[in-house]
C-alpha cells in the first residue's frame, strides 16, 4: 500500500471509532430520557414548517427538555444564528441552516439539535472530533433523527432521491450542501465499518 492509502485507511478507522463512541453517548442519553420522559411519540417537537425563525428556540427547548441532563457538557454554544460563537464553538460541524442549537461535550464531541420540516422530528448532528475539522458530513459530521415513530435513528436517505451516502462534493447532483447525507446509516448497516465503496475522498 502507498503512504496516502495507509493514512486514509487510518483516518477512516479512527472516524468509525469516534462515531461509534459519540453514538454510544447519544444513545445512552436518549435511553435515559425515554425512561424519564416516556416514548418519543409523547415528546414535544413544535416545529413550524412555515416559520423557520422559530426553529432555533424550538431546538434549544428540545435539547434542554430531553437531553441536557443526561450529557456531560463542557461548553454551551447556543443558537447558531442568534448567539455569537467563539473559539471551538465556531469550528464544530453544524450543517444546514443556522438555527441549530449546539453544545460541546467535555470529551470534545460537538452535538447540535436542529428543527426539521417534519413536525414530529428533530435532527441530531454529531461532530465526532469537535473543533478539529474538516467539518464535512460523512467525514467528521454525522446526522441522526429523534422522531415520534422510530425514536433515535440515523438518517437513512438524503431527502432528494439519492441513496444514502452517495451524494458527494464530486457528485452533488444540484445539492452540494447535502453531500454525505446518510453516511452514518451506511456505516452502521455495514457492521460499524466503512464499506469498500464509501466515498471518503469525495466528501
Amino acid at each position: 500500500m502507498t503512504m496516502p492509502t495507509l493514512i486514509a485507511n487510518y483516518q477512516k478507522h479512527q472516524t468509525v471509532v469516534q462515531l461509534k463512541h459519540a453514538y454510544a453517548i447519544l444513545s445512552n442519553a436518549y435511553t435515559f430520557s425515554v425512561n424519564k420522559n416516556g416514548p418519543t411519540d409523547m415528546w414535544f417537537y413544535n416545529n413550524d414548517p412555515e416559520n423557520a425563525e422559530t426553529w432555533g428556540n424550538n431546538a434549544k427547548n428540545f435539547y434542554f427538555t430531553y437531553l441536557d441532563e443526561f450529557l456531560q457538557v463542557g461548553q454551551y454554544c447556543g443558537i447558531k444564528h442568534t448567539e455569537p460563537r467563539k473559539g471551538a464553538c465556531e469550528r464544530i460541524f453544524a450543517i444546514g441552516d443556522s438555527t441549530a442549537y449546539s453544545v460541546i461535550l467535555k470529551n470534545g464531541i460537538g452535538l447540535s439539535v436542529r428543527g426539521d420540516h417534519n413536525t414530529a422530528s428533530m435532527e441530531i448532528q454529531l461532530d465526532v472530533n469537535g473543533a478539529k475539522g474538516p467539518n464535512r458530513c460523512g467525514r467528521d459530521g454525522f446526522i441522526f433523527y429523534i422522531n415520534k415513530k422510530e425514536g433515535l435513528v440515523p438518517v437513512k436517505n438524503d431527502l432528494y432521491g439519492m441513496k444514502p451516502c452517495t451524494r458527494t462534493l464530486k457528485n452533488p447532483n444540484g445539492y452540494a450542501e447535502w453531500a454525505g447525507w446518510g453516511c452514518a446509516y451506511v456505516i452502521m448497516q455495514n457492521g460499524w465499518e466503512m464499506p469498500d465503496d464509501y466515498p471518503w475522498n469525495d466528501l
